[in-house]
C-alpha cells in the first residue's frame, strides 16, 4: 500500500444554523470526545501509522484498509468519487452495546415511571401501570411491541427540544445494569477509529438505526462526532405549535416508521439519495441495508459485527429477542458480507477512556463540525 493511501483529507463543513439549540448542545465538544479515535488516523507521510490500532491484523482489517485505499485512489478501478462515499452504520450492537437490551428501552421504562408518578393521566394508563407493577422490568425479554407502545405514550405532546434534553440528561448518568459503566461509555473503540478513518478519507457516515432518531441526536454529536442530520432512525410525526408564541415542534403519537429491515434501505434512499458503498450492521434488521449497498454499481464493502466475546462483552446471535442475527448470518457468505468476529478481530472492545459529560458543552448555535 503506497504512502499516499494514508493521506489525511479533511474537509470542514459549517453546520447550518441549528433549528433547535438542544440539537446543537454538545456539537462543539464532539472533536474532543472522539480525540482518541482521531489521534489514530495517520497524517500524510506517516506510512507506519495504523489508523485502526484496536483492530487485530487479519482479513477483516485488511479488507477495510484495501477498500478505503481503492475508494480514494483515482488511478484504481475501485475509485469512488467523494460525493458518493457514503457509509451507513447501524447503532445498537454495531457502534455501542445493546445487550441485554438497547439503552433506549431502559430510558423508556424510567421515563414512564417518572410520568406515572407526576402526571395523573399517565398514572391511569394501563401500560404505565404495567411498568409500575414491575411486569416489564425484565428488559432483556420484553416484547418489542410493548417497547414501541411505551414510546408512543411517552412522546405525546412533548416538544422535540424537551425530548432531546430529557434523553441527554438521562444518558449523562445512566449506568448499564451489568457492566457498571455509563451507556455512552460502552462505545466500541474499533468503531470510533473506523469512523475517524472514514472521515479522514472523505466518507460521509450516517447512523441508521431502529432506535428513535431524537434519542440518538441526544448523544451522537458528543459520542460519535456526527451531526444530528446524519441520524436516520425510527420517527414519529411532528406537529407545529405556535400557540405559546414559541414556535415549537411537537412530537405526536403517530408513528411514521420503524427503521429496521426494508425500511433501513428505503430510509437511506429517501434521506440520503445515494446507495452506501460501505454498510455495517449486526443483525437481521440490517440485512436489507447491506444488500442495498452491495447492489450498486460502485464497489461496496458490507460488514456484520458478530458478538462472540462472552468475556469482554456478550456472546449472542440467533436467539437475541430484540434483534436476532440468524437470516443475515446464514446469507453472509453467499451475499458477500464479511463477519467481524468480535473476539478475534477486535483487540480492544470499549473506548479507551470515559467520555465527558453530555451536559458539559455550551450551547453552540451555528457551531462547526471539524
Amino acid at each position: 500500500m503506497d504512502d499516499g493511501t494514508w493521506g489525511l483529507v479533511t474537509r470542514r463543513a459549517l453546520v447550518r444554523r441549528s433549528l433547535f439549540g438542544a440539537l446543537a448542545l454538545g456539537i462543539a465538544a464532539s472533536s474532543a470526545t472522539t480525540a482518541s479515535a482521531q489521534d489514530a488516523t495517520p497524517v500524510a507521510g506517516e506510512a507506519s501509522s495504523d489508523p485502526l490500532p484496536s483492530w487485530e491484523a487479519g482479513p477483516v482489517k485488511q479488507a477495510i484498509l484495501d477498500f478505503v485505499a481503492e475508494s480514494v485512489s483515482e488511478s484504481r478501478d475501485g475509485f469512488v468519487p467523494v460525493e458518493q462515499r457514503i457509509a451507513t452504520l447501524d447503532n445498537d450492537g454495531t457502534l455501542w452495546c445493546e445487550y441485554p437490551a438497547p439503552a433506549q428501552a431502559y430510558f423508556a421504562l424510567q421515563h414512564a415511571r417518572t410520568m406515572a408518578a407526576t402526571e395523573p393521566d399517565a398514572a391511569r394508563n394501563p401500560l404505565f401501570r404495567e411498568v409500575l407493577s414491575g411486569a416489564l422490568d425484565d428488559v432483556g425479554n420484553i416484547d418489542p411491541a410493548n417497547y414501541y407502545a411505551l414510546f408512543d405514550q411517552i412522546n405525546r405532546g412533548m416538544s422535540q427540544e424537551r425530548y432531546i434534553a430529557i434523553s441527554r440528561a438521562w444518558l449523562d448518568v445512566a449506568i448499564h445494569p451489568d457492566l457498571g459503566k455509563r451507556f455512552v461509555d460502552l462505545v466500541y473503540q474499533p468503531q470510533l477509529e473506523l469512523l475517524a478513518f472514514l472521515k479522514a478519507n472523505e466518507f460521509t457516515s450516517f447512523v441508521v438505526s431502529g432506535g428513535k432518531i431524537d434519542f440518538m441526536r441526544a448523544f451522537a454529536p458528543v459520542v460519535y462526532g456526527l451531526p444530528p442530520w446524519r441520524m436516520i432512525g425510527t420517527n414519529y410525526a411532528y406537529a407545529f405549535d405556535d400557540v405559546s408564541g414559541d414556535a415549537e415542534i411537537i412530537e405526536t403519537t403517530s408513528l411514521n416508521e420503524v427503521v429496521v429491515e426494508v425500511n433501513k434501505a428505503t430510509s437511506i434512499a429517501l434521506q440520503v439519495g445515494l446507495r452506501p458503498v460501505l454498510a455495517i450492521g449486526n443483525s437481521d434488521g440490517d440485512l436489507e441495508m447491506l444488500q442495498f449497498a452491495k447492489g450498486g454499481l460502485n464497489p461496496a464493502l458490507a460488514l456484520l459485527v458478530h458478538h462472540t466475546d462472552a468475556v469482554r462483552e456478550y456472546a449472542y446471535d440467533r436467539k437475541y429477542a430484540w434483534s436476532p442475527f440468524s437470516k443475515a448470518l446464514d446469507l453472509a457468505d453467499k451475499a458477500g458480507f464479511m463477519l467481524i468476529d468480535m473476539k478475534r478481530d477486535w483487540r480492544t472492545i470499549w473506548r479507551e477512556s470515559a467520555g465527558p459529560s453530555l451536559l458539559a458543552a455550551p450551547l453552540a448555535d451555528g457551531a462547526s463540525i471539524p
